[in-house]
């Protein structure tokens, strides 16, 4: 992860929160509103063979 997030060279200014109707957990089933998002990013990747 932190190869990724440092591969980092571009961050929109666009925010998108896309809802999740519950977090899916106790027992029983407990609701809560939640969401999860971020804004547009670009990294770079190196891409590698499983033999590499």
């Amino acid at each position: 992860a932190p190869e990724f997030f440092n591969s980092i060279d571009a961050c929109g200014k666009d925010f998108t929160v896309r809802p999740i109707t519950n977090c899916g957990k106790g027992d029983p089933m407990q609701q809560m509103m939640m969401g999860n998002g971020g804004p547009s990013i670009r990294g770079v990747a190196t891409v590698k063979s499983a033999g590499a």
